[in-house]
């Protein structure tokens, strides 16, 4: 009967505006009359139905009052607790749905009042009636939009074996008000998660990554916290969402299977700090600075400034060398060679002269320099020192300026750096034969010798 008398005062409504609009439109007497005795009619018959339902009202009141007085009169178990305020809570939904009925038709009763008394705003209105009942309009229009049902839900109960239905309604108003509370509090929620994250790595000493990922699964949980909490003051229940949830969790669990593998290997690598940010790592033809470790993947930005997006799973599931895991030096070899007679004790002193010389060599352990082979060509000397490992100056620039270094000392000592060259030797014991042959027509005559031996 609710819904019935509700509708029934919607087209009530639509109509009696619909009449106005068609009087203040014409000039006619005889169609303002004919508008005059249809809202007439229209407030009779809203007379006539107001009694029956402010009985009806009345009566839930009543009925209101006594489930309440039976509640608190009566000790009850927690089944029947349960289900007598749920009866309870069903009675004050009605009756708040008669209150609110009764109050817009009383509401609507005074404006055909007044549009009845004061020959409906007709008289020196002109044309600022037509924007005024334009705006009216208007706003009839969006208020029947924002208050426009999309779907309804039913929230079942089983109490002590009788189930309590109550129905509500999912309107664009509320999804659109949901929707600007889940922004709002998602951005206020972001911003004092930013401040724990501040709080963490200042005061307590959390490592930044750490600190990071701990401030992500805390937006994501207070995002759902966020949510349901929508959903329960929008009187929304989660059954709304129960009939996708099937394939919702179909598709994510094979859609996310690839991610959520990530994202333990994420929080594996974070926790256990076999990878942090600045180590110098070599994986899948990859070897760089790590710049970022996040829950999915990490990011490597090689020697020649390409980034590379790392899958956190690969460096669980590879092989991956760490330069800089434990310590940060390594150890780096640059081979000279110098020609046959050159002072090899001398060209020693030289070479290790520029390593002590460098900035960037450490002093400990102090650079050496071994006599490693006779080449072929030259008298192979190696030079072997530490560098500490870091993305200002990398050890490619140390072994250029140390070769710049030792070439121009070695040229300066007089010790020549030979270039791959071959002896030859030739005996000439014996006279070489010549011999002529004759040519080819046009061709110019060849002589053909023959060494000897």
């Amino acid at each position: 009967m609710t819904l019935n008398w509700l509708q029934t005062l919607t087209q009530v409504v639509s109509n009696a505006w619909a009449e106005r609009y068609r009087g203040l439109s014409t000039d006619d007497a005889q169609t303002r009359l004919a508008v005059t005795a249809v809202l007439s009619r229209i407030r009779e018959e809203l007379h006539t139905r107001r009694p029956l339902f402010e009985d009806l009202q009345a009566a839930a009141q009543v009925a209101v009052r006594e489930q309440e007085l039976r509640i608190d009169g009566t000790t009850l178990d927690a089944a029947a607790t349960t289900y007598e305020s749920a009866v309870l809570g069903s009675l004050k939904q009605r009756l708040q749905a008669y209150q609110r009925i009764n109050q817009a038709a009383e509401r609507f009763d005074r404006q055909l009042e007044r549009w009845l008394t004061g020959d409906f705003g007709y008289a020196g209105e002109g044309a600022g009636s037509y924007w005024k009942m334009g705006a009216l309009q208007l706003v009839q229009k969006l208020k029947q939009i924002w208050e426009f049902e999309m779907f309804a839900v039913e929230d079942s109960t089983i109490v002590d074996g009788r189930t309590v239905t109550v129905t509500y309604g999912v309107t664009i108003g509320k999804s659109i008000g949901g929707l600007f509370l889940f922004i709002l509090g998602y951005w206020l929620f972001s911003r004092l998660a930013r401040r724990l994250q501040r709080i963490m790595v200042d005061r307590f000493g959390v490592d930044q990554q750490v600190a990071s990922v701990i401030r992500r699964w805390v937006m994501i949980s207070l995002g759902v916290v966020l949510l349901v909490f929508i959903l329960n003051v929008a009187r929304i229940p989660l059954t709304a969402f129960a009939f996708m949830g099937g394939a919702l969790a179909i598709g994510i669990g094979f859609g996310t299977q690839t991610i959520i593998k990530n994202v333990i290997s994420g929080i594996i690598i974070l926790f256990e700090r076999k990878i942090r940010v600045g180590d110098i790592v070599a994986i899948g033809g990859t070897t760089g600075h790590v710049t970022a470790v996040d829950l999915r993947a990490s990011t490597v930005r090689s020697f020649d400034g390409v980034e590379a997006l790392v899958p956190n799973s690969s460096f669980l599931e590879n092989q991956v060398v760490n330069w800089t895991y434990s310590n940060s030096q390594i150890r780096r070899e640059i081979r000279i060679g110098i020609a046959y007679g050159s002072p090899v004790h001398e060209a020693a002193d030289i070479i290790a002269g520029c390593a002590e010389d460098h900035g960037q060599v450490l002093k400990d352990p102090p650079p050496a320099v071994f006599f490693e082979d006779f080449g072929d060509n030259a008298l192979v000397m190696a030079l072997v020192f530490w560098v500490e490992l870091n993305t200002i100056v990398p050890g490619r620039r140390i072994d250029s300026d140390l070769r710049f270094a030792i070439e121009k000392r070695l040229r300066t000592a007089g010790i020549d750096i030979p270039f791959p060259q071959r002896d030859i030797r030739l005996s000439v014991g014996d006279a070489l034969p010549v011999q002529l042959v004759p040519a080819a027509s046009g061709s110019p005559p060849d002589a053909g010798s023959r060494l000897p031996g």
